[in-house]
């Protein structure tokens, strides 16, 4: 079965695209053929279509077509839609974002024609499911949905790739993209205050983007170059390597629908501070789970850094009760079971009952 995912953003940094080549991959090694596409990514995969020009037959030879849409992209998701009608095919969406007017608003002047075409898309009698990543995303989409039994929540699977040999050698990491929403002038200026006081406090930013060269310069203003380190985006292996040997990770964003870092943080034993978000409160049961900010207040964090450096044994507490739960919660093989669930049913028109399997991927800790 020939399966397209018309993906918007670029496959190296970021949750959304770490999910979306994992259920590639794991939709890949159960025998089903799948392509990409999106003339965002700049990666060289064989699985990866960047050119419009094939897209038409894409969609018209596609099994089953989904739709990955957000207010970032619209022409590879309005184009494809408007195939989609044009061949009377049915289709999922599968949503990965928080719908917060506010923050796009600000940034589209045309955010309510973008809106109203998302609200098309979401309505069509041919959208047979909208499967959100989290209960924020699905709240965020029941204004603008009109047949609400269309929304399912279906946590993504996670997988672990880690020894678990927590030598705890550094003290504070970043990892996502470096974008305006990430936050991440915050976190340095809130570092700036916790290295007055603390004077061998360091902190490693992984990843890249359109803010990083606004980072380096405020870096440089705060005079930070030897206490912040910058990585470009790493394996997940390496990455998971690299938070095991962090004391604690921070995530600033303004906006956040699941986090995907700070759950493999956790399943990592790598506490966290997280800003507080509607993705974040679900994650960290509103703190049960690690340390919450503001995330328009530096000083907050700056004082969440200081206590939870000064106070880790708390936040090892705090892993205890959470990794239990999340290796359930966000279980690899039951969760992407239950996406390709809602594929077959998409294709077949009817219940499929998938008999359970032993596959495993890789040498990962599949959790």
């Amino acid at each position: 079965m020939k399966i397209l995912f018309v993906h918007n953003y670029p496959l190296k940094t970021g949750g959304v695209s770490l999910l979306n080549l994992e259920l590639t991959e794991y939709l890949k090694n159960k025998g089903y053929q799948v392509k990409i596409f999106s003339p965002q990514i700049e990666e060289n995969f064989d699985f990866v279509e960047k050119n419009f020009k094939n897209l038409k037959n894409l969609v018209f030879e596609s099994d089953l077509v989904i739709l990955n849409p957000s207010p970032y992209l619209w022409p590879a998701i309005s184009k494809t839609f408007y195939y989609l009608k044009k061949f009377n095919k049915k289709y999922l969406v599968w949503f990965h974002i928080i719908l917060d007017s506010k923050v796009y608003s600000s940034r589209y002047q045309d955010y309510p024609q973008r809106l109203q075409k998302l609200t098309e898309i979401l309505n069509s009698e041919n959208c047979q499911r909208i499967i959100c990543v989290s209960k924020s995303v699905a709240n965020s989409l029941k204004e603008i949905v009109l047949n609400k039994e269309k929304i399912k929540i279906i946590y993504p699977g996670v997988r672990i790739f880690s020894s678990f040999e927590n030598l705890k050698r550094k003290d504070l990491i970043f990892a996502g993209r470096f974008s305006e929403e990430k936050n991440l002038a915050t976190l340095i200026k809130a570092f700036c205050i916790v290295a007055l006081k603390n004077k061998s406090v360091n902190l490693t930013l992984i990843g890249e983007g359109k803010e990083e060269k606004n980072l380096r310069n405020l870096i440089k203003k705060f005079k930070l170059e030897k206490r912040i380190e910058i990585i470009p985006p790493l394996s997940k292996e390496k990455l998971h390597s690299l938070i095991q040997n962090h004391k604690i990770l921070i995530n600033p964003s303004i906006i956040e629908s699941l986090s995907l870092i700070s759950i493999e943080s956790l399943l990592l034993e790598t506490p966290v501070i997280l800003s507080k978000n509607p993705g974040h409160l679900e994650i960290a049961q509103n703190g049960r789970f690690g340390l919450l900010f503001d995330p328009y207040n530096e000083k907050d964090l700056a004082e969440k850094i200081i206590f939870g450096l000064e106070n880790y044994n708390k936040l090892e507490q705090k892993i205890k009760k959470a990794k239990k739960i999340l290796k359930n919660k966000f279980s690899y093989r039951k969760n992407w079971r239950k996406y390709e669930g809602e594929i077959l049913k998409t294709i077949f028109h009817s219940k499929i009952y998938l008999p359970k399997t032993n596959f495993v991927l890789s040498s990962a800790f599949v959790v």
